[in-house]
């Protein structure tokens, strides 16, 4: 008829192994209980524990004592409980509880707790979570028909981090607990930067196991994907945006819809050599049987842990705006990546839990860089050309793109054609890739384009690059060497030029690459090319963009190839070019270019 409990100085970790979440539980605890029944009378209890330094999932609890006596008067269990944390008292909890009657009255006064504490209860929905709760709480009438109520309740600095999206979330603002629902009326919201949103709507808490939530969101310039980069991962990065959402649906399983434009910069990632498609189980599995302790068996079986992934699922339109760098990361490991900006509109079903990404909309890209490996060969930046696109049609790795890059570069092409009296001086050229067809399947293409070229030359030097091979082969000099190489058949070599070429190319790198480390936005480019007769050409090319990429200014400088006729001509000649957006999505441009005369061209130079 009694059942007496006492301890002294027990180590709370002790019942870690026995706890499905993993609470980390520590502390001390120390006091007696005792619960009794008398004949014809209700059940009794005693009660005095005191535990010290309390805590759980890493947050200091403070001090916690819970106390129950009986009044035989009232046929009832006074209840109370008081944790102090720093000299603070944190919850000061009262209240009686009447076994015959089976009622209870219970109110709670909590001034700054550490919501922290709740996060292996939510761990599949919430990453991190942080900040504190205070209000006076109300709990009473009959076991199972319970009144929940409160008054003046708010979350203070309430961080919560959502696991699918990794975005920061501090909530600031009142909320009512009611029966089985907790509301929210104008709670405000921001993230760790500039973004905020109101939240208005209810979470569900009939059954704890199955909590549901029915809110709106209207936000503004909020961050709605922050994650880093993890090699299993579909798609990471960082994106901002503003529109409307509604989320609902239980907490591990959300389901939002929304209608957002991006806002401001960001960038988003998405690996296409990335583990994407589903994995695929053995059919026999081999079990080694041997024997099994009991007690390990029971150890076991209270140690295993609940682990389930939390499904979101993100069903949106989405505006995209120039802001927004998109990264398609062919072979990352090498560093073949293409990162491009645009406009268009998408629509999006996005469940990250699944690495399943649906798309639909017409995506067009203004500018870009193709940033071009050949492993141990070369590393070069080719501009996607404007007018560029992609079309989503369902899955991500559907898509239909069609995209070209171009490296533009000056160089000879008297040795292409085998022909150093006529054309021996530099032009322009553009060695450019195309990549088209389905992103699971693309094509690959390659191109070379030499513009302002007299009709006989242009002939001969579309006979030189007739085969996809011969394309290929002189696409890959112009970028190592910096100039074509001559044909199997010319017997043709300068090789002096293409080592000057080459070192000229790799001053360049290294001094990009100091430029990049300073956080200096200017692109150099060098390059020398000898003569057997005129003078030898030397060129610095020099590219820069200013006032968050509207205007664009890139120009080179040398000497000319052939010494001035006349005295009052100069020995230096350059090109200036400078490209102004006039709207903030770059559909209406000027430029303005002053280049120098044409000399090249024996054809050319008699108009």
């Amino acid at each position: 008829d009694t059942l007496r409990v006492k301890m002294e100085n027990f180590d709370l970790s002790a019942l870690n192994q026995f706890q499905k979440k993993d609470l980390a539980l520590r502390g001390n605890a120390a006091g007696n209980a005792y619960l009794f029944t008398e004949p014809e009378s209700d059940m009794g209890m005693f009660l005095n524990f005191h535990m010290d330094s309390l805590g759980i999932s890493g947050v200091e609890l403070g001090d916690v004592a819970v106390s129950s006596r009986i009044d035989d008067e009232e046929n009832a269990v006074i209840l109370k409980l008081r944790n102090v944390l720093n000299g603070k008292q944190v919850i000061d909890l009262n209240g009686t509880m009447i076994p015959k009657e089976k009622e209870v009255d219970i109110d709670a006064d909590i001034d700054g707790f550490n919501i922290k504490a709740a996060q292996p209860f939510l761990s599949n929905v919430f990453g991190e979570m942080g900040g504190k709760m205070s209000g006076h709480f109300f709990l009473n009438g009959k076991t199972g028909n319970l009144d929940i109520s409160s008054e003046g309740a708010r979350l203070e600095n309430a961080l919560l981090r959502v696991s699918a999206t990794g975005a920061p979330y501090i909530l600031n603002g009142p909320f009512i607990l009611g029966n089985d629902e907790i509301r929210f009326e104008g709670m405000d919201i921001s993230d760790n930067s500039e973004g905020r949103a109101t939240l208005n709507g209810s979470l569900d808490y009939r059954d704890f196991k199955n909590m549901n939530i029915d809110a709106t969101l209207a936000f503004n310039k909020l961050k709605v994907v922050d994650r880093p980069e993890i090699s299993s991962d579909s798609f990471y990065g960082h994106l901002i945006a503003s529109g409307m959402a509604k989320v609902s649906g239980p907490v591990n399983a959300l389901f939002i819809d929304a209608d957002v434009t991006t806002d401001g910069d960001g960038d988003i990632h998405v690996p296409l050599s990335g583990k994407l498609s589903s994995n695929k189980g053995q059919l026999l599995t081999y079990v080694n049987h041997s024997e099994i302790d009991p007690y390990e068996l029971m150890v076991q079986k209270y140690s295993a842990k609940e682990k389930v992934r939390s499904d979101m699922r993100v069903r949106a339109s989405v505006g995209i705006t120039e802001g927004l760098n998109a990264l398609m990361e062919i072979d990352k490991s090498v560093g073949n990546i293409i990162s491009f900006n645009g406009n268009g509109r998408v629509n999006m079903d996005l469940r990250p839990s699944k690495s399943q990404i649906n798309l639909n909309g017409d995506y067009r890209i203004s500018n870009g860089k193709y940033h071009f490996v050949l492993p141990g060969l070369l590393e070069k930046d080719l501009n996607i050309k404007d007018g560029s696109s992609i079309q989503f049609g369902g899955d991500l790795m559907d898509s239909q793109i069609d995209i070209s890059a171009i490296y533009n570069l000056k160089t000879s092409v008297a040795t292409l054609i085998s022909d150093t009296t006529k054309v021996s001086s530099r032009k322009s050229v553009d060695a450019g890739i195309t990549i088209s067809n389905k992103l699971s399947n693309p094509d690959i293409s390659f191109f070379i384009d030499i513009p302002n070229l007299d009709p006989a030359t242009k002939s001969r030097v579309d006979a030189s690059l007739d085969t996809e091979d011969k394309v290929q082969k002189q696409f890959v000099a112009l970028l190592l060497l910096g100039t074509f190489i001559p044909n199997d058949e010319s017997g043709v070599f300068n090789g002096a030029n293409m080592l000057y070429s080459n070192v000229g190319e790799i001053v360049s790198g290294q001094l990009n690459s100091i430029l990049s480390r300073l956080n200096i936005p200017v692109d150099l480019g060098l390059s020398y090319q000898a003569n057997n007769s005129g003078n030898n050409v030397f060129d610095v090319a020099v590219s820069t963009q200013l006032f968050n990429n509207r205007v664009t200014v890139s120009g080179n400088v040398g000497n000319r190839q052939y010494k001035p006729t006349s005295a009052a001509s100069s020995n230096v000649v350059g090109d200036l070019d400078i490209e102004v957006k006039i709207d903030r999505n770059g559909k209406l441009r000027v430029k303005l270019f002053s280049h120098s005369a044409d000399s090249y061209s024996n054809f050319l130079d008699n108009f």
